[in-house]
């Protein structure tokens, strides 16, 4: 197999592994991501309050998001501040869970929901946020990581490319 072969296999899988990483970008892209965070206790006189907020860093709208959680003491009250209304599915202050819903959070959209309780939790209270698109994480976007691909994948382009006609300046074809 000449060189200029090997050269032509050797693009054609690049632009196939491109291809895919770039269909892969394009979708992450345009969803919703939905990121939460669990805050430190706040000791307020005979109360322990701790934030949860929830940020949707995609690019879409997200739906329908179920925020459960469940305590060890009953629920003292709760507060719910941001840009979007909620509504209880079950529990509610004086029980042990709370299961909240909210329509729809558009981008860079977000809500903190404060939780008071008569003791501090030991273990996680909210078990999980879901939305229509899938469950909520924790975090950062690892997006990045694609981001440092792509100009990898055009390093390694012009790197063949170079090579390839200084192999061709050498053998005279």
């Amino acid at each position: 197999m000449t060189r200029s072969q090997k050269a032509t296999i050797w693009v054609t899988v690049a632009i196939a592994v491109f291809s895919v990483v770039a269909n892969i970008l394009v979708r992450e892209w345009y969803s919703p991501d939905l990121r939460y965070s669990i805050g430190d206790n706040y000791y307020l006189n005979d109360r322990v309050a701790f934030p949860c907020e929830v940020k949707n860093r995609g690019h879409a709208t997200a739906k329908n998001i179920r925020v459960y959680a469940s305590f060890q003491h009953p629920l003292i009250d709760y507060q719910f501040t941001g840009d979007v209304t909620a509504k209880v599915i079950s529990g509610g202050a004086g029980q042990t869970r709370l299961d909240l819903e909210i329509d729809r959070l558009v981008p860079d959209g977000h809500f903190t929901i404060f939780y008071a309780l008569k003791e501090a939790q030991t273990t996680p209270a909210v078990e999980k946020i879901e939305s229509d698109e899938g469950l909520a994480t924790t975090g950062e976007p690892r997006l990045w990581i694609f981001m440092f691909m792509l100009p990898l994948l055009a390093f390694f382009l012009v790197l063949q490319n170079k090579f390839e006609r200084w192999a061709n300046k050498r053998t005279g074809t």
